[in-house]
């Protein structure tokens, strides 16, 4: 299996989606800090050995980049090792760069995959290249929400200007992959944690009895509780009282024991 699995709800969602938002309607972020890690990412695309280009694709998922100039270099690294991509270390590489050219969510790279599907690439690779089709069609709707300049904000630095943009999405996919970054990463920003208590505070009496829904409340609520902040415990304290979705209240209590 290649590094990322593919979440069962990115096989369903928008299969056959056309392209229907034009990059150019959102502003990206696009200040010194971005345009050095752009740099960075077409200089390891460049002279970088695998694993620096298998590092900066896991990156590269969280960015929200469109810049074509340097999907060209993964497009590029793509057609360089699909021929000789035939055991599991060569095919696991190749499909992560499937992978990776797929997070641009731009339409001109289809045939890039559609080639490896259509060709004459191992079967297993043909698969993934499928799945990253479709993983293509979702970020074309995500990477523009994710790298959106139009709320940056200084205080934060890039990580965390993008997943505030995840977590103030409607998609609630995109929002639990926000709350999970801020989880990992440990960007426990003030701001941030504002935005996930109050967030909390609004919506987790009112959540559905739908497994995605709960699921993704549970990741705010887990995001939230591993600040450690004293403050935010009263947060999880509500919702142990007052939720009547028994699931939530589950998580709730195991999240609370964070801070023990």
């Amino acid at each position: 299996m290649p590094p990322f699995k593919f979440k069962p709800h990115l096989r369903s969602l928008l299969v056959g989606l056309l392209f229907i938002i034009p990059l150019s309607q959102a502003a990206s972020i696009s200040n010194p800090a971005s345009q050095k890690e752009l740099s960075e990412f077409k200089q390891v695309f460049t002279q970088g050995l695998q694993t620096d280009k298998q590092q900066s694709c896991k990156k590269i998922q969280f960015s929200g980049i469109r810049d074509k100039t340097f999907f060209d270099l993964v497009a590029k690294e793509i057609k360089r090792v699909t021929p000789t991509a035939n055991t599991r270390k060569t095919i696991n590489y190749a499909a992560l760069m499937t992978q990776c050219l797929a997070y641009s969510g731009q339409e001109r790279y289809k045939i890039e995959l559609q080639n490896i599907i259509e060709g004459d690439a191992h079967k297993k690779l043909k698969r993934y290249a499928k799945k990253s089709l479709t993983l293509l069609q979702q970020y074309s709707l995500w990477a523009p929400i994710i790298s959106d300049g139009k709320a940056y904000n200084p205080k934060l630095n890039l990580e965390e200007n993008r997943s505030l943009n995840m977590l103030n999405s409607d998609d609630l996919a995109l929002k639990r992959i926000g709350a999970k970054r801020v989880y990992h990463a440990h960007l426990y920003n003030p701001v941030i944690l504002a935005f996930l208590e109050q967030d909390i505070k609004t919506n987790a009496l009112k959540v559905p009895n739908d497994k995605l829904a709960i699921d993704t409340m549970a990741w705010k609520m887990k995001a939230l509780a591993g600040s450690k902040d004293e403050k935010y415990k009263t947060t999880l304290e509500r919702v142990i009282e007052k939720s009547t979705n028994k699931k939530l209240r589950k998580y709730a209590k195991r999240y609370l024991k964070d801070y023990s």
